[in-house]
């Protein structure tokens, strides 16, 4: 197979290790704008939230049940302990990923701006590699946002299973895992098929390259 020219595949290469902070820009944007609702029994609430107030009014009530603040059933127990895991879960997710989405940007850019044997090259690698050690790591970071976006419907389904309500999530526009889910896509498959020609442009950040004596 033929290799992608170098005017072609090194503004690629840097696109695909910015592409996370700015698809984290863009999710963080939608997550603060009210667009999430429920719907009871096919009614819909009146309330409509954003990602992060759900988050907290759910950390909220659930913590005054586990802390007997108020009372409920045993069902309602495993309901709270259920979703403070999910929001606990979602806000490591958001809070690793926007870390690790910034230090991308900042050390790719730093190692692709000099030559790939210098020594400021290959601190900046190493320095990305004390947040994201490996390529593992390094695709399953991509994948954290898709956590967080479910999170409204894990709150609907403990909802409909622990507590037999029935509540569904329900959204104006997009749902949110869907948007996240083609965000992610985009940048993992576009880092994942650019790895042959980071290892050719010497642009690979999980590799360090010395210079030939």
């Amino acid at each position: 197979m033929n290799r992608l020219p170098s005017s072609v595949s090194r503004p690629l290469i840097r696109a695909a290790y910015c592409l996370p902070l700015i698809f984290g820009i863009l999710l963080l944007i939608w997550a603060c704008i009210p667009h999430i609702f429920f719907v009871n029994n096919h009614l819909p609430t009146k309330e409509t939230h954003n990602l992060f107030g759900l988050m907290a009014n759910t950390w909220r009530e659930c913590s005054a049940l586990l802390d007997g603040a108020t009372t409920g059933s045993t069902n309602a127990v495993y309901f709270s302990y259920a979703m403070n895991f999910s929001v606990v879960l979602s806000w490591l997710c958001i809070i690793w990923y926007a870390a690790s989405a910034i230090a991308m940007a900042i050390f790719s850019t730093q190692a692709f701006s000099t030559p790939p044997t210098s020594r400021e090259a290959n601190r900046a690698k190493r320095f990305l590699q004390l947040l994201v050690p490996n390529r593992i790591v390094y695709a399953l970071v991509l994948l954290m946002p898709l956590f967080p976006a479910v999170f409204a419907e894990i709150l609907a389904y403990c909802y409909r299973t622990q507590l037999n309500l029935p509540i569904t999530a329900a959204y104006i526009g997009p749902t949110d895992w869907s948007g996240t889910a083609i965000a992610v896509g985009v940048q993992l498959l576009l880092w994942l098929a650019l790895l042959p020609a980071q290892a050719h442009e010497h642009m690979d950040m999980y590799r360090l390259y010395k210079a030939k004596k």
